[in-house]
């Protein structure tokens, strides 16, 4: 069987079907439902049941988390003293959402605090040390990182020479020395014992608030922040399991409902008028714009939209985020078609098996976006470095099976900093560093990734027929939501489906196509596929193998069933 684009390897998820009876009998589900459970990891009927209805009352103690009770003894020591604080946040969507809240936090405790992000540019990722000396100078007492601090070994122990302490809040991966912090609240961290090391740099933060409010007041502390936490987490590509999972689900329905005046307004000006929020518009609408701030602009005026209770203010800074978007785009379609040149003048000279580039014009605050389309594009664990500067400073993405983090700890005596975690990284370099750092990455991915991790693969949940398709599955795959980051929306295959009608173009480059099985007849879209229309008009007898998602098109008030193709093979 030969597949029309050979670039995707289809890898159906074994049928377990002892498991998925008992499971389906236990919980009084149906069997295909329970598969698609045990296809995420999720075999035991406690832990589906958690799945499927986890609530905020699930969500662990924040008490779990290793130095939180050093953690709140600070601050309420800051409240009882007066003290100054800053709270320092990371550029990013989970920073700056993660330095909203704790502003809130500080705000309601009544306890003098600025904030401060820094420049993704001028300054870069962490604690900078012109930042600290300006707190110094300013009589600051106590800074609290978010998303931010672990790898800040220095700084941070200046900070504490200074006479001030520092509380981290942070999700990244720990470097083998932790820095000299008054407290660290990372769960990653060793001899933590908090159950779910998921959690976004805004989740940790919304732990510390939920510590601050005391047990009685727990839940009720974190119900007016859950919109934060998801714009966060989902902003930052975490796992929608464990508790993300929780705290997206309430989250969602927070932004869809009583949400944040700022966040409000942002939605009417990027257009989100549907019922209910979804993942999609926060990922795809919502983050980047907030996001776009800190990237090629001020990250405080995404900060003020998040805090401000003024409309006109909100109005105005939705506004210019929504520019400060679409310049972001511009300047991404620039360094990616750069990129792409540069890649494959290097590629001729020998295996590859990471992207290492270098330019002085690129962007910083672009080329982690432009470095997860290169990894999309070729499959491979990807470095951009943004050399104008010295030391030059860059973004690096890496593919599932390629630990980015642990390459660049054994690349770690060519660079001046670095920091991040298996999937995603930033880093600093000596401009005469980066050839080596290139021979040395890509030396470590040649020894570590297998073919086979090269090979684009398609994950599919199992195998149905088209008379399978109906709102009793949709139902279903309804109760799996929301979707994300390790629990992608349900992938299934179909084999011996025959087109009725000849397949055509539809927007330009999108594939139409008319399928039946048997008796079955259902509407397929096959998004940016229509380059196959001319040989599937060409082959218009033969019977097809299709990889799809199911779903409700709903257009102009007529909801029908579809099939989001995502290949196609002929048999």
């Amino acid at each position: 069987m030969q597949p029309l684009k050979p670039e995707k390897k289809w890898v159906i998820r074994p049928p377990q079907p002892e498991c998925r009876t008992r499971l389906a009998q236990e919980l009084s589900i149906s069997p295909l439902l329970a598969q698609l459970l045990i296809n995420r990891g999720i075999s035991s009927a406690c832990a589906a049941r958690l799945f499927l209805g986890g609530n905020l009352d699930d969500l662990c103690s924040p008490w779990l988390m290793k130095d939180m009770d050093k953690a709140v003894a600070r601050v309420k020591k800051a409240l009882d003293k007066g003290e100054q604080v800053c709270i320092y946040g990371d550029y990013d969507v989970d920073g700056i959402t993660g330095t909203a809240l704790l502003s809130q936090v500080l705000t309601g405790l009544k306890l003098p605090h600025e904030t401060y992000i820094p420049n993704r540019v001028s300054e870069g990722y962490g604690i900078h040390p012109a930042a600290l000396e300006k707190l110094r100078q300013r009589g600051t007492k106590l800074i609290i990182t978010v998303d931010c601090g672990i790898s800040n070994q220095a700084e941070i122990a200046q900070a504490q020479a200074w006479g001030m302490d520092v509380i981290i809040t942070d999700h990244h991966q720990p470097p083998p020395r932790l820095p000299p912090a008054h407290a660290i609240l990372n769960p990653k961290q060793p001899d933590c014992d908090y159950p779910d090391i998921s959690l976004a740099g805004v989740g940790v933060a919304a732990k510390l608030a939920q510590a601050l409010a005391g047990e009685e007041n727990c839940r009720e502390a974190l119900t007016g922040y859950l919109d934060l936490v998801c714009l966060g987490t989902v902003a930052d590509v975490l796992p929608l399991t464990g508790e993300n999972r929780i705290l997206v689900k309430y989250g969602l329905k927070r932004l869809t409902g009583k949400s944040k005046l700022g966040i409000n307004v942002l939605k009417e000006v990027v257009g989100i008028n549907e019922a209910a929020v979804s993942v999609w518009d926060v990922a795809f609408r919502l983050a980047p714009r907030l996001n776009a701030a800190g990237r090629v602009g001020d990250p405080h005026i995404a900060l003020k939209l998040l805090l401000t209770s003024s409309t006109e203010e909100a109005s105005r800074i939705a506004r210019q985020l929504d520019d400060e978007n679409r310049r972001r785009k511009v300047i991404e379609a620039q360094i990616l078609a750069d990129c792409r040149q540069q890649w494959e003048s290097q590629a001729v000279g020998g295996p590859r098996g990471a992207i290492v580039l270098a330019a002085p014009d690129w962007h910083i605050g672009i080329v982690g976006i432009v470095a997860s389309r290169l990894v999309a594009e070729y499959n491979l664990p990807t470095v951009l470095i943004c050399s104008k500067t010295e030391p030059a400073k860059g973004s690096a993405r890496s593919i599932p099976s390629f630990h980015l983090y642990e390459a660049l700890t054994d690349c770690q005596s060519l660079l001046v900093g670095y920091g991040g975690h298996k999937c995603a990284a930033g880093l600093t370099i000596r401009q005469a560093d980066i050839p080596a750092l290139r021979d040395k990455l890509n030396q470590i991915a040649l020894e570590n990734i297998k073919p086979g991790d090269l090979v684009r693969q398609l994950i599919i949940d199992g195998e149905l027929k088209l008379d399978e398709i109906g709102l009793e599955l949709m139902q279903d795959i309804a109760r799996l939501a929301p979707f994300g980051e390790a629990n992608p929306i349900p992938v299934f295959c179909a084999r011996g489906v025959q087109m009725i009608k000849y397949p055509r173009k539809v927007g330009g480059s999108h594939l139409k196509v008319k399928l039946r099985q048997g008796q079955s007849i259902i509407d397929g879209i096959g998004f940016n596929m229509g380059d196959l229309q001319p040989e599937l008009c060409r082959r218009i007898n033969s019977p097809i193998d299709i990889v799809f998602q199911p779903q409700i098109n709903d257009w102009q008030g007529r909801k029908q069933l579809q099939l989001k193709l995502s290949d196609i093979r002929f048999g």
